[in-house]
């Protein structure tokens, strides 16, 4: 990798307007049956679909907690 980021340098490449939510939300309306993820050792695997569903899943949970935007989880 021989090539500095943003935080190290300007750019002549723009960066993206889209959040890694948007750009997974895209992935999922072009391949929502297409595999996303595999768990080989847990025989789990998911569409993009059943895992766009995961995550909503998991985001409600956390709201339900009190978890807000902005909030660090970890």
């Amino acid at each position: 990798m021989s090539e500095l980021s943003y935080a190290c340098g300007i750019s002549q490449q723009p960066l993206l307007g889209d959040t890694i939510g948007d750009l997974f939300d895209k992935t999922v309306a072009q391949y929502p049956d297409e595999e996303a993820l595999i768990v080989k050792h847990q025989d789990i695997r998911y569409s993009y679909r059943k895992l766009q569903t995961q995550v909503d899943e998991c985001a409600r949970a956390l709201l339900a907690c009190g978890i807000e935007k902005g909030d660090r989880v970890g």
